[in-house]
């Protein structure tokens, strides 16, 4: 009885570690020159990434996709800047939303701010899951002289599945409402199957041992 009793707790304690041991991630939407030639179906040079062509990586590997939906001017497409990231709030045809989706299921956990155009009114935005608004409110307002600066999303953590589109939506916009949104961070959550295997590894562990 006390073997079994310490090989379900192994397994119990495994199953539990197996959330806590992911790490954090990052996906970057701050793209060099050449990454937007890369990116660019059509091969024009230019610093606008329409359709899906936005895919960046993040620093564990999970792919995401960005597709622009809406803009204040011309038709839908990222503004994006050497420095900076993705452009968004209104004028000069900077978005007022996107999807985005990732390949693995994640802990949305803060969002990155770029300080430029510090002299223009400040947008505010919302994530979104179709017609629901997971947060909503979230400071767009430039870090001044501070360059990127991570922020908690209102509300708390989002838990986002795999291979879901997701929206993100100005709240605030028009020709003088713009910032830069250089990225997010978060963490993969470990499905089932990866927490199954952690444990019966436990328990193989466990009763070699006894």
């Amino acid at each position: 009885m006390q073997r079994k009793i310490g090989i379900v707790c192994s397994a119990v304690v495994l199953l539990a570690s197996a959330g806590s041991a992911a790490a954090q991630g990052t996906v970057s939407f701050v793209t060099t020159q050449a990454e937007r030639d890369a990116f660019d179906a059509a091969g024009n040079a230019d610093n606008f990434l329409n359709g899906s062509e936005f895919q960046p990586v993040g620093t564990d590997g999970v792919q995401f996709i960005l597709r622009p939906v809406t803009n204040l001017v011309g038709f839908p497409r990222f503004i994006s800047n050497n420095a900076a990231g993705i452009n968004f709030g209104g004028g000069g045809g900077s978005s007022l939303a996107f999807t985005f989706e990732a390949d693995a299921p994640l802990d949305l956990e803060s969002y990155i701010i770029n300080d430029a155009f510090g002299f223009l009114n400040a947008p505010t935005f919302s994530i979104e899951d179709g017609g629901t608004v997971l947060s909503a409110g979230n400071d767009g307002s430039r870090p001044t002289g501070l360059g990127n600066q991570s922020r908690a999303f209102v509300g708390g953590v989002l838990r986002l599945e795999a291979d879901t589109q997701y929206t993100f939506r100005a709240d605030t916009t028009g020709a003088a409402v713009q910032a830069f949104i250089a990225g997010f961070n978060y963490t993969v959550v470990p499905t089932p199957a990866s927490a199954g295997l952690l444990a019966m590894a436990g328990l193989a562990a466990t009763r070699r041992r006894r």
